[in-house]
């Protein structure tokens, strides 16, 4: 999936986004805010910085919707039933103190250690975006 990110539109939606690059890291998230806010004082007394922490936003991804928003980029069948099958059947239960919870199947939510999760959240939110705009 990755090579689909150099092509529009979602190069476009990911100019800013260092999670799932190659070289991307928190490091280099920082230099490019260093980098712009230092662009910007010169012409501007100050310069504000909004941040926003999207740790929990991995939850939030509906199966269903991820696997619809993947085919609209045509992938190989190979990889969309691949995809596919990654979401399909995915459970949890929990053991704590000898004691272990029922069996519950889960319907959203992308693994975060997965290679296939960062690339995931990445295709929902920005197919969603795409989406919106040829809507309006």
């Amino acid at each position: 999936m990755y090579p689909s990110f150099r092509l529009p539109p979602i190069d476009l939606l990911l100019t800013g986004q260092f999670a799932i690059r190659l070289t991307g890291s928190t490091t280099s998230a920082i230099i490019s805010i260093l980098h712009d806010a230092s662009l910007l004082l010169p012409c501007n007394r100050f310069v504000s910085l909004i941040s926003l922490d999207f740790s929990k936003a991995f939850d939030t991804v509906s199966h269903h919707s991820l696997s619809f928003k993947i085919s609209i980029i045509e992938p190989s069948d190979a990889i969309y039933y691949w995809s596919l099958s990654f979401l399909q059947n995915l459970s949890h239960v929990t053991r704590y103190a000898g004691i272990t919870s029922l069996l519950t199947y889960i319907n959203a939510s992308i693994v975060q250690g997965s290679g296939f999760g960062p690339s995931s959240y990445v295709y929902d939110i920005a197919l969603l975006q795409v989406y919106l705009q040829s809507v309006h």
